[in-house]
This record gives C-alpha cells, sequence and structure tokens, in this order.
C-alpha cells in the first residue's frame, strides 16, 4: 500500500512541477482527497488500455456517428470544425482529430486540465506508472488487483495525420462561447449535458455556435450533478421533455438510439460497476434555429 501511493504521489508533483512555479505542498483532505481518487480513475479511463472497453462502449458510437454524417475527403474532413464541450481529459475530442477533423476540446476543472495538460506534453518514448485503485480498499475479489499498474497514456498523443487539428481552451463553456455564432460544423456532447445547472443554457448556446445544417451529436445519460444542491436552481427535464425542447429550437431530430447499457470509471477487477442507460441522439440545425 504505501509503495503504491508514494507511486501516484511521485505522478502527482511531476505533474504540478510542470505547471506551478510555486507548488503548495498541503496534506489534501475531504472533498480534495476524493477529487484526486476520481481524476486517476478518469485518467485510467481515458489513457490507458484499462479503459479500453469502456472508451469502445462510451465513444465508439459516437465515433461511428461523425463517420457517418461527415463522409468527406482528407481535405473535407480537415476543415470540418467539431467542439467538445465538458471533454474531460479530452481522449474522445483527440481521437476526433485522428480521424482528420479540426476538433476543438474545452474543459473547464483544473481537476481535469492539469493531467490533461501533462499528458499531451509527453514526450513521444515517455511512459508514466500509476495505480488508480489503490485508494479504494473495498469490493475485491483479489486483494492484488486493488494495486493494479496502469501506464499512462496508452498511445503516443502526437500520432495524427497531417492536416488534422486538436485544440485545447480551457474555461467555461457558457461564458467561452456564447457569443460566437455559426462557427462550428458539429458539437458533440459526451456525458456533458446533465453538468448543467439551467440545460436551456446548454442548448442555445450550442444552437448559436452551429452553421444551419451543422450537427448536434449527443451520448449520455442525464444524471443532473446540481439536481441536489439546493443553493442552486437546477433544472432537471426527462429526456422526452429535451427532446420537444430541443426541437423548439429549431432541431431536426435524425437518429435516436438508446443504449441500455454503459460503463462508466469501469474496473473489470472490482465486485461493483456504475452503468448507465445512455441516448445517442444526431440532430440537425434547421434556419431556424438562428
Amino acid at each position: 500500500m504505501r509503495d503504491a501511493v508514494h507511486n501516484n504521489n511521485l505522478f502527482i508533483q511531476q505533474m504540478l512541477d510542470a505547471y506551478l512555479t510555486s507548488p503548495q505542498h498541503e496534506e489534501s483532505q475531504g472533498d480534495d482527497a476524493e477529487l484526486v481518487w476520481g481524476t486517476f480513475k478518469q485518467i485510467a479511463r481515458d489513457w490507458t488500455e484499462q479503459g479500453l472497453q469502456e472508451r469502445k462502449e462510451c465513444y465508439g458510437p459516437v465515433l461511428a456517428e461523425i463517420m457517418r454524417v461527415f463522409a468527406l475527403n482528407r481535405v473535407q474532413k480537415r476543415e470540418t470544425k467539431i467542439l467538445c464541450p465538458g471533454s474531460g481529459l479530452a481522449r474522445l475530442p483527440w481521437e476526433i482529430a485522428r480521424l482528420g477533423f479540426w476538433c476543438e476540446a474545452n474543459e473547464s476543472s483544473h481537476s481535469m486540465l492539469i493531467p490533461l495538460e501533462f499528458i499531451f506534453k509527453t514526450k513521444k518514448e515517455k511512459r508514466y506508472i500509476i495505480q488508480p485503485y489503490v485508494h479504494n480498499t473495498c469490493n475485491w475479489v483479489k486483494r492484488e488487483d486493488q494495486f493494479k499498474k496502469c501506464t499512462v497514456p496508452d498511445v503516443d498523443v502526437g500520432d495524427l495525420p497531417e492536416g488534422s487539428r486538436f485544440v485545447l481552451s480551457p474555461g467555461d463553456f457558457i461564458e467561452m462561447y456564447h457569443s460566437h455564432k455559426s462557427f462550428y460544423d458539429c458539437v458533440v456532447t459526451c456525458f456533458f449535458l446533465d453538468t448543467a445547472t439551467n440545460i436551456f443554457d446548454y442548448i442555445e448556446t450550442i444552437t448559436q455556435l452551429l452553421r444551419p445544417g451543422g450537427f448536434w451529436i449527443n451520448f449520455g445519460p442525464l444524471l443532473y450533478h446540481h439536481a441536489s444542491d439546493l443553493r442552486k436552481r437546477s433544472i432537471e427535464l426527462s429526456y422526452d421533455e429535451l427532446r420537444l425542447v430541443i426541437e423548439s429550437y429549431g432541431f431536426t431530430f435524425e437518429r435516436e438510439e438508446v443504449q441500455e447499457k454503459t460503463n462508466y470509471r469501469f474496473n473489470p477487477d472490482s465486485m461493483i460497476s456504475t452503468v448507465y442507460k445512455c441516448v445517442l441522439f444526431t440532430a440537425t440545425k434547421t434556419a431556424k434555429g438562428d
């Protein structure tokens, strides 16, 4: 246990040394510790071989849908602008860029941005070892699985085709993009819509961002992260209500599909798992949405 925690601390310190000129050496407590543990699981999900199956379940349908709606040659792809708000550690937008598209990842959380920038500045031959489950002491069949090691990253992040472009834009989605109009050909929301306090703000911003005829591709559940926070006026729409609101903003639904089981931060060695029923939809912005 001591060695595994020390190994993870080394990884954290390397990230901090890379980006903070005067790091604060304070002991994490309470929610801070939970945030760090969650970040390690997210790294395992997005940037290790351990997360491959989950990425196929979650990102696979989105990537397939992008290729379906944009049947383009190489030149056309790199001229097609795709935005992924709330992209977390940005594996999905990176995969979109690897398909040859111009893709912009937007994220506001520092717990995601610090490891994300660290991973993307990792040299081709450099790899790191983390043990993302060491802090979970429950629900193990074998104790050794608690200390499983994962290699980060599992790919060369610089391995993108010529002409494609990956852009990272840190900041709050609404604040950064509310004034952008008809700029993107596609907006991809993956496990993002339910992070809104007021989901109407997200819908309005996405409507403004898309050019007429542009696509909105969504995949995810409706957990609504702020629903239990009585200090915030969270709006929690059901999917049928959300669908009607999106149509009222000038979108036409082209495709809808329910994926019954989608794992989240899945660990096949654990005795417990989180599984969502997710909706995949593709909607096209009509002239009415301008």
